[in-house]
């Protein structure tokens, strides 16, 4: 239900007077995603550091933890961290990525984002905002291509907290944008209001136009010093 009526709300969104969309202060207000930082190419990846085990058998989760969690690491790890094996600690953020941000549509572990991960593991303040941004924008594209599908890839649940910050009568909470914390708390933190399709076609199709108001709240926030640029 969730996926068919975004994939009839998206073109309503669009005729809203204004240009706002998803750009990367949002995820970096909404979601702390770094929107600056060193640059990541996938056209360039670095030789993996450690061998991790992506046969098919092993891509749930489940079987995921059972192999890596309290993994020893390999021979020819970098040192461990507070106990934690190098190899343990590339398997679980390799997991996490793929699980909360990628959102593939197989729900499966991939291999795509291991020299990411590495590279993060390193402690490289890697530029993640336009990774997955890009994530995003292709998951929502499926959306408008199939609107009858239920399997569109991309981290989608950001998108549902961002219309949920630009268009408050659809959120749970009201949002501080003074409060020096993630937008998403307290909308992830309040009770659920349940919302029906057709009053969400009802309310973006009589939304004509946006103030700036409206528009300016993640602009407005103060964001954490780690996402602060530092212009000095």
């Amino acid at each position: 239900m969730v996926f068919k009526a975004m994939g009839g709300l998206c073109p309503s969104i669009t005729r809203i007077k204004t240009k706002r969309v998803n750009n990367l202060l949002d995820l970096a207000a909404i979601v702390g995603l770094r929107p600056h930082g060193n640059d990541f190419s996938a056209a360039n990846l670095p030789e993996s550091k450690v061998g991790l085990d992506f046969h098919k058998s092993n891509k749930t989760s489940e079987s995921w933890v059972k192999t890596y969690l309290g993994h020893g690491g390999e021979p020819t790890d970098p040192p461990s961290i507070n106990g934690v094996s190098y190899t343990e600690h590339v398997a679980f953020l390799v997991m996490w990525l793929c699980k909360f941000l990628a959102c593939p549509t197989s729900g499966g572990i991939t291999k795509e984002f291991q020299a990411l991960v590495e590279v993060l593991v390193d402690a490289h303040q890697v530029t993640m905002g336009p990774i997955f941004l890009a994530y995003l924008y292709r998951g929502l594209r499926e959306v408008i291509a199939k609107p009858m599908g239920y399997h569109a890839s991309g981290p989608i649940w950001i998108f549902q907290l961002w219309l949920q910050l630009y268009f408050s009568k659809l959120s749970p909470a009201n949002v501080c944008p003074n409060d020096k914390a993630l937008l998403s708390q307290p909308l992830l933190n309040a009770p659920r209001r349940k919302h029906y399709v057709e009053n969400c076609f009802q309310f973006f199709f009589e939304c004509q136009e946006r103030t700036r108001e409206h528009l300016s709240i993640c602009l407005d926030h103060r964001f954490l010093d780690y996402l602060v640029l530092d212009l000095s």
